[in-house]
């Protein structure tokens, strides 16, 4: 695994994100409980429908419902932790808004915009990441 993150060759990488379906596939059939049926909406919400609604937008940014169901995402696919959930609602709409609509802006200084989103109560560099891959997927490739 340590060799992929030292690779270059944009082709392997390509090779390795189209198996990406797969494996959530894979990881929603041997999941437990709730995860089970969640992974595959909530996953199909993150890849696709909200990277619509933010580009839909004359300025993009994270709504409060937005940012707490991306939380879900994230949570679902890893270690469940309700502590984050309950954290990341307490979030105002309006801080949600000001951070993420600040942090689109600063782009293509992405330092600067992890920093701005993880203003927010609950999120760190990695949430702060996937706001911005979501609303400016250009970044991640």
């Amino acid at each position: 695994m340590g060799e992929l993150y030292n690779c270059k060759d944009p082709a392997v990488w390509r090779s390795v994100f189209a198996l990406y379906s797969d494996v959530v596939e894979e990881k929603t059939t041997t999941s437990k409980g709730r995860k089970a049926g969640k992974l595959s909406a909530l996953d199909k919400w993150y890849q696709e429908e909200l990277p619509r609604a933010i580009s839909g937008r004359t300025e993009k940014y994270l709504t409060h419902a937005e940012l707490v169901q991306l939380m879900e995402w994230k949570l679902t696919r890893g270690k469940f932790r309700p502590t984050l959930q309950q954290m990341v609602r307490s979030n105002s709409s309006d801080a949600v808004e000001a951070c993420t609509r600040k942090a689109f802006k600063l782009l293509p200084d992405i330092s600067a915009a992890i920093a701005e989103i993880s203003k927010l109560k609950a999120v760190g560099p990695a949430t702060a990441s996937a706001v911005l891959v979501a609303g400016a997927p250009q970044l991640s490739t």
